[in-house]
């Protein structure tokens, strides 16, 4: 009877939501990005509709970058997975369900079949993006693959969230009931270690002029490393077979693997109705205080000291700026990155000496990452008047003027993105140093990196002074507070994207401008040089744009009202 009760209730909350979507695209900005969206996916599978093999990458060495692209995943996910993530209910499940004469094993299987709504999603749109794939293997066989591979890692999820909470919950004594657990980490740790010093003397011993290529698979391959990515090399084999008979031959092996996360999270069900119930309460708490504009803390998040105490003195709109970065960027955080950043950076430098190949194709993926977060970082920081605006009625409490608000939730969006931005074409640029370019010599790419750090944050500001534009002039059409998934949102996301590309274009005509009379006047006495004085003209004109379309969203800030623009409470 409970299954019949619970396949119901599943059921029925799947076709309500999908009403609830339906009804959704009544509204054009929904139904005009539903259609960019689909539209975007129809172009990607068209474009992977025919067979394709990279240059250089076999079957092997693909199920290998997948496999390690799986093992960080997984250490990632026990280090950071919070219970929150994966075992919370809603509130109203668990004031009716958990009372219920229903066992928890039924309980967590209608829990993990809800969750395969989202994985079949998923599965569908990877089938669209990665298209027929490579060689032979058919488009169903493909989805097959996927599926397995996201059912196999939420079920991971779901595992490590149990064995976290059981540890934080009883200390040593949750510890001591999953002795094979414990066994199994502490032998990956030390091949894990292992692996990566046998990598990197198989790395030092290639000659300098080895392909990228050639160093990724000699590090993957060494007898250690091997031997960590076995249990993912089994999960990712289905999805980079090239034919129907090698699926046929590695999919059992990847059914097995979820079998066993299967039994892995049903045999955690003593730990599991407590959790789900503290996570599910916490979840609920928190989307009461969204809602209600104030802060709730995370219980299982340790938050360290902010980087900048703020001052009880001085202007009020500098609580804004503070309150932003803070919000993201913590002293623990910074060191965290610091220490990130300086062994990458000492690694590459050390690449670009001993492996110079290996050395360019990290500092030109490090560039490259620099240039996307240039035209996409704006969608990615929203920690601006995008979120707090589901919050305006509090917002506008504060005693700060109009303009001042809408300049310090862009500038703590633009210190952000311009931190990120720097830090990839910094290591980019430390990757390429000892690698020689005719075209462009190491006087030229010095004068292009501090021309970057001058003019790249005022580029930011008036960014983001644009997308906060846009979310004041049309909150309808900007996702505001709360983030809802779809392929509305795909297709919301790029109509933004363009729109602020286009904007931006025009709002630097004339920094442009100005910089190239700086140059034209200054390159007979200064030459090359003549490039930093023109970054810092143009970056004075861009803060002065910056500045005079603060003062006029301020007007719109002032008058907007937030039922009648449409904006949605978080």
């Amino acid at each position: 009877m409970s299954r019949v009760a619970l396949g119901f209730l599943l059921l029925r909350s799947l076709r309500n939501r999908t009403l609830q979507q339906a009804r959704r695209l009544r509204q054009p900005r929904y139904a005009v990005a539903l259609l960019v969206g689909l539209g975007y996916l129809a172009l990607l599978a068209r474009n992977n509709s025919s067979p394709h093999v990279p240059v250089g990458m076999t079957t092997d060495l693909l199920q290998l970058g997948i496999a390690g692209g799986l093992l960080l995943m997984v250490a990632w996910t026990w280090i950071s997975a919070t219970r929150n993530q994966v075992l919370a209910y809603t509130e109203a499940e668990v004031m009716f369900l958990f009372p219920a004469p229903i066992s928890r094993r039924a309980l967590m299987r209608y829990k993990l079949l809800r969750s395969q709504v989202v994985i079949l999603l998923s599965t569908l749109l990877w089938v669209a993006i990665l298209g027929a794939g490579r060689g032979e293997l058919a488009a169903p066989l493909r989805a097959v693959a996927l599926w397995c591979l996201f059912t196999t890692i939420y079920l991971h999820r779901v595992a490590a969230a149990l064995t976290r909470s059981s540890a934080i919950e009883h200390g040593s004594f949750g510890l001591r009931r999953h002795p094979v657990l414990l066994g199994v980490l502490a032998v990956a740790m030390l091949l894990g270690v292992g692996a990566l010093l046998q990598a990197g003397s198989r790395l030092m011993a290639l000659p300098t002029a080895s392909s990228p290529l050639a160093a990724i698979r000699a590090a993957l391959n060494a007898p250690l490393v091997a031997i960590l990515l076995a249990p993912f090399r089994l999960a990712a084999h289905p999805l980079a077979s090239t034919s129907g008979s090698e699926w046929m031959r590695s999919m059992p092996w990847a059914l097995a693997l979820l079998a066993l996360h299967y039994l892995w999270v049903i045999r955690s069900d003593l730990a599991f109705e407590e959790a789900a119930a503290d996570a599910s309460f916490a979840r609920a708490r928190q989307l009461a205080a969204r809602r209600a504009g104030t802060a709730m803390p995370n219980p299982q998040r340790k938050h360290s000291l902010p980087l900048v105490p703020l001052m009880p003195l001085g202007p009020p709109a500098r609580a804004i700026l503070w309150k932003n970065v803070t919000m993201l960027l913590r002293r623990a955080r910074l060191r965290t990155w610091s220490m990130v950043t300086l062994v990458l950076a000492f690694t590459l430098i050390v690449a670009s000496v001993g492996l110079p190949s290996a050395a360019e194709a990290a500092g030109t993926m490090l560039l490259v990452w620099g240039g996307f977060f240039f035209a996409l970082g704006p969608q990615w920081i929203r920690n601006d008047l995008r979120t707090d605006l589901a919050h305006l009625e509090l917002l506008r409490s504060y005693p700060v003027e109009p303009d001042a608000v809408v300049r310090m939730e862009a500038a703590a969006s633009a210190i952000l993105l311009s931190l990120s931005q720097l830090t990839l074409l910094l290591l980019g640029a430390l990757a390429l140093t000892h690698i020689s370019y005719p075209a462009l010599p190491r006087t030229s790419r010095l004068i292009l990196a501090l021309a970057a750090i001058l003019v790249l944050p005022a580029i930011n500001f008036v960014g983001m002074l644009l997308q906060n534009g846009a979310a004041l002039l049309f909150p309808g059409w900007v996702r505001v507070g709360l983030t809802r998934g779809g392929v509305e949102t795909l297709g919301q996301s790029m109509l933004t994207a363009l729109a602020y590309m286009a904007a931006l274009a025009v709002a630097l005509i004339v920094p442009v401008i100005g910089a190239v009379g700086i140059v034209v006047m200054l390159q007979t006495w200064l030459g090359a040089w003549a490039a930093l004085p023109a970054a810092l003209g143009s970056a004075l004109l861009l803060v002065a744009e910056g500045w005079l379309l603060s003062l006029w969203l301020g007007t719109v800030y002032e008058r907007l009202d937030p039922p009648s623009a449409g904006v949605e409470s978080a």
